[in-house]
């Protein structure tokens, strides 16, 4: 990595060594060693393949986790919109209420007027009937 390179920036792969120690069962012939490279490769192996079956675990393990507290907040969002919903609503049917009731009263006012009118239209019918008798001479 360059000076100056964030840490943070993505990358599509990296490459981290890691040693691997084993136990070798060398022998001793005369002047050389003799060492099994197929019981190193196996032995390595087997360690990767252990590091790997961890990882896996601890991975499985991450996502659990983070699909449980994903689906918890989903939860909690999905219900604190389905209370805005009924309280909307609620307000809706008071509102509704309110109006009917209001428009049973404005109703029974506008009918009393009704009448007030039709008593003051009688009223005046009689008075121009009594005008139209009385003409001067």
């Amino acid at each position: 990595m360059k000076v100056g390179d964030s840490l943070c920036k993505p990358v599509d792969f990296y490459i981290e060594e890691v040693p691997y120690e084993v136990d070798v069962k060398i022998t001793e012939e005369n002047s050389f060693y003799e060492v099994d490279l197929h019981e190193t490769a196996r032995v390595i192996k087997e360690k990767i393949n252990n590091q790997a079956s961890g990882s896996r675990e601890l991975l499985q393990r991450v996502i659990q986790v983070q699909v449980s507290a994903d689906f918890n907040m989903a939860e909690k969002q999905i219900n604190q919109y389905m209370k805005r919903c009924q309280e909307v609503l609620d307000t809706l049917l008071r509102d509704r209420e309110t109006k009917e009731a209001e428009a049973d009263h404005i109703r029974a006012k506008l009918e009393d007027q009704k009448t007030a009118l039709n008593e003051y239209l009688s009223d005046l019918t009689s008075i121009r009937e009594s005008l139209n008798t009385w003409k001067p001479m």
